[in-house]
């Protein structure tokens, strides 16, 4: 994502991404970008030669995804990924896909995952780090408390009213120990109705269990019918195939390119584009394989993906057959666009 040439440049949102922004931005300059840097833990040789057109935001990285934030140049290839909240979840593929893509470089190569403090997934990320670092840190967690931290006792933004304000305005959003649940009104009075909850909950189970099912006929049709331009599913069903948490509840197929199921759009979006809800069950295609150019039709395209609604009906047919040429149709008419 380009960057205006404004400190503030999506700040005023408070979320993940503007945090991102902010942070990025702080590294326009050299001696703020070596000391971000240096408190990221990146070898002192190595910030010398970083400059600050190596650092992108929100770049999709050919089969791998999208970081947060990708540093790269031909020496150095670090990607970064940004929690602000202690119950947000990492995607499955961060997890693993991205220290697999690093471990193949030979570049001066990191993973970074910046969270806060007792952050959910802070075991996994030791974990993961335990299994990829051997002799080197190639993962490594670290925690927004240490950064911040650092920053002001550099006093850096002591003579420096902007840079100030980004760092108070970062540890008011990262710094805050609290789950970050906020319930709506609306949200409060369907927890106490517990028969739409409940009914609510078992569909979303039912679906995952169903997709699951499925996934590997859906599997064999798509290489049937593509050949080696699709990448085929582990015969065993691995857990980071299916996802259900906060973005949606569905499966993973082509190397996470494609994804069948359903997808939870962010309140804003569906508030600014009403027809968003008619995309909630689709096929979602990521822009590091397929291209879209907005001007197919029925096709509803964000940040993230390119999305082709599914007949939410054909569910209720309960025809396993119909639904697998459905779904196998919809992602062949659109390998056109690899």
């Amino acid at each position: 994502m380009e960057r205006l040439n404004n400190y503030l440049y999506k700040a005023v949102k408070g979320d993940e991404d503007s945090i991102t922004e902010l942070l990025v931005n702080l590294m326009r300059r050299k001696y703020l970008r070596h000391l971000v840097l240096n408190s990221l833990k990146i070898a002192p040789e190595i910030i010398n030669k970083i400059m600050y057109s190596d650092i992108k935001t929100q770049i999709n990285e050919h089969d791998v995804g999208r970081p947060d934030i990708i540093i790269e140049n031909d020496l150095v290839k670090i990607f970064i990924e940004v929690k602000t909240r202690l119950n947000t979840d990492f995607q499955d593929s961060q997890l693993s896909t991205y220290p697999e893509n690093l471990a193949k470089t030979n570049k001066y190569k990191k993973l970074i995952f910046l969270v806060p403090k007792e952050h959910k997934q802070s075991e996994d990320i030791t974990h993961i780090a335990n299994k990829y670092n051997n002799n080197k840190k190639i993962v490594e967690i670290l925690y927004w408390d240490s950064l911040l931290s650092d920053l002001k006792d550099s006093e850096i933004a002591e003579d420096n009213s902007l840079v100030k304000e980004i760092i108070s305005f970062i540890s008011e959003k990262t710094l805050n120990r609290k789950f970050a649940y906020d319930f709506s009104a609306m949200e409060v009075a369907i927890m106490y109705n517990y028969k739409d909850l409940k009914y609510s909950a078992n569909l979303l189970f039912q679906f995952r269990d169903y997709i699951s099912s499925l996934a590997n006929r859906i599997d064999d049709k798509l290489y049937e019918a593509l050949g080696e331009k699709y990448v085929k599913l582990n015969r065993n069903i691995k857990e980071k195939d299916i996802q259900q948490n906060s973005y949606g509840v569905g499966l993973y197929l082509d190397n996470d390119n494609i994804y069948v199921g359903f997808s939870f759009f962010d309140e804003k979006e569906v508030e600014e584009w009403k027809e968003a809800e008619d995309y909630i069950f689709s096929v979602a295609f990521y822009p590091s394989k397929f291209h879209f150019d907005g001007s197919q039709k029925d096709v509803y395209q964000n940040e993230e993906c390119a999305y082709v609604k599914l007949d939410k009906y054909i569910l209720a047919e309960n025809d396993d057959e119909k639904f697998i040429t459905t779904v196998v149709k919809t992602i062949v008419r659109y390998y056109e666009n690899v």
